[in-house]
C-alpha cells in the first residue's frame, strides 16, 4: 500500500518551517530554526530546518520533521539539498532551484526520495511598512516505487515593526489521490536583547477546526 508518501505528505505540510523563497544566504551565514506543533490531544510534530551559505552563489540546506506521536510508530522524513539563483541578480522578481536527497521512514521501513523545486518571490512595500512575497513549488520521489508528493506554498510577510513580523501561510499538496491545504498565520518576534526570534501560530488544515494545531518556533541567523 502507498501510504506512507501520503503520511510524509501531511507530516510536512503541518511541521516544514517557513518556506525559504527564492533568495540566497550570505557566503559563510546561517540560518537555524527548529519548532514544534501539538493538537489539542498532544499529538506533536516537530521540524528543524537549517541554510548555510556555501558561495554567493549556492545554499546547502538540510530539512528534518518528526512525528512523534503516530499510532504506527514515530514517522519521519529528511532532506539534504542545494538552492541555486535563476536569472539576474539585481531583478526585483527572484528565482531559484533546488535539487536534494533524503528518505522517509517509519513503519513501513526507509524509502530514499529525490526532491527538485523551484520559488520565486519578490519584497514589496505596504505604505511604510517592507514586505515579501514567495510561491515554492515542489515534488518528492519516492526512488523505489515512483510516487510523488507535488507540493505548493504560498507566503506573504510582512515587517510590523523593528521586532515583529506578521506573516500567512497556504500551503497544498497532492499525494496517491488525496489532496490537503492548510493555512498558517503567524507571528514573529525578536525579544529585546537576544540574537533569535520566536514564531508564535496556527496551522488549521482547511478540513476542519478539530485538526487545528498550535506552533511554536525558534528562528536564529548567525
Amino acid at each position: 500500500m502507498r501510504y506512507y508518501l501520503l503520511i510524509t505528505a501531511i507530516l510536512h505540510s503541518f511541521a516544514a518551517p517557513l518556506a525559504a523563497g527564492p533568495w540566497l544566504r550570505e557566503e559563510g551565514k546561517t540560518f537555524l530554526s527548529t519548532s514544534i506543533n501539538s493538537t489539542r490531544t498532544f499529538e506533536t510534530q516537530s521540524s528543524t530546518y537549517l541554510e548555510f551559505g556555501l558561495t554567493k552563489e549556492t545554499t546547502l540546506g538540510a530539512d528534518l520533521n518528526l512525528a512523534a506521536n503516530d499510532p504506527s510508530g514515530q514517522n519521519g522524513s529528511g532532506v539534504l539539498f542545494f538552492r541555486r539563483a535563476l536569472g539576474p541578480a539585481e531583478g526585483k522578481n527572484k528565482f531559484a532551484y533546488e535539487i536534494g536527497i533524503g528518505a522517509n521512514w517509519g513503519s513501513y521501513g526507509t524509502r530514499p526520495t529525490l526532491k527538485t523545486g523551484l520559488t520565486w518571490g519578490r519584497g514589496m512595500q505596504m505604505g511604510a511598512k517592507g514586505g515579501w512575497v514567495t510561491v515554492d513549488g515542489s515534488l518528492l520521489w519516492d526512488v523505489k516505487s515512483k510516487d510523488y508528493r507535488a507540493k505548493l506554498d504560498g507566503t506573504f510577510g510582512l515587517n510590523l515593526g523593528k521586532a515583529t513580523k506578521g506573516i500567512l501561510e497556504l500551503n497544498l499538496g497532492h499525494s496517491d489521490g488525496s489532496t490537503y491545504a492548510t493555512f498558517v498565520p503567524s507571528l514573529v518576534v525578536r525579544p529585546p536583547i537576544t540574537d533569535f526570534q520566536i514564531q508564535f501560530g496556527i496551522e488549521a488544515p482547511l478540513k476542519g477546526v478539530a485538526a487545528n494545531r498550535i506552533k511554536i518556533g525558534l528562528w536564529r541567523e548567525f
